[in-house]
């Protein structure tokens, strides 16, 4: 297959482009030249939306303190950076099913919980819900 070559710019020749991209830069599919990122910094693997995600999960930790350990990772770790969650109060947040397994291997002092859609739930459910007493088992 033909290596593909950058779109020159209006009024410029492929050569003069190709010679124009300085050592260490990429072309991104628009023909922007820019500078590669560290691989710590590239784009993470995850959307960017956790409605995109069929299933969720709840992390609920034991303290503010491991929930507070737990989203440095989210800034650290390059396996969860870019995780998309939602923070729900009582130490505990949303985030995609999938990614679990990651928070099993590198986060402390969690329980998993399932993450149950409002529109699920029956009448009486959402009554006992909304009074703090629902107890899904």
């Amino acid at each position: 297959m033909d290596e593909q070559q950058p779109c020159p710019a209006a009024g410029t020749s492929t050569a003069a482009t190709a010679s124009s991209l300085q050592e260490g830069t990429a072309a991104t599919p628009n023909g922007a030249d820019v500078a590669p990122q560290p691989a710590e910094r590239q784009p993470a693997r995850w959307d960017s939306s956790i409605w995109s995600y069929e299933r969720q999960a709840a992390l609920e930790f034991a303290t503010e303190a491991d929930l507070d350990a737990t989203i440095d990772l989210l800034w650290n770790d390059s396996e969860l950076r870019g995780l998309p969650r939602v923070h729900v109060g009582d130490n505990t947040m949303i985030v995609p099913a999938e990614a679990v397994p990651f928070f099993q291997k590198k986060a402390r002092h969690f329980v998993v919980r399932p993450v149950v859609n409002a529109g699920d739930l029956s009448p009486e459910e959402a009554a006992e819900f909304r009074r703090g007493t629902w107890n899904r088992s």
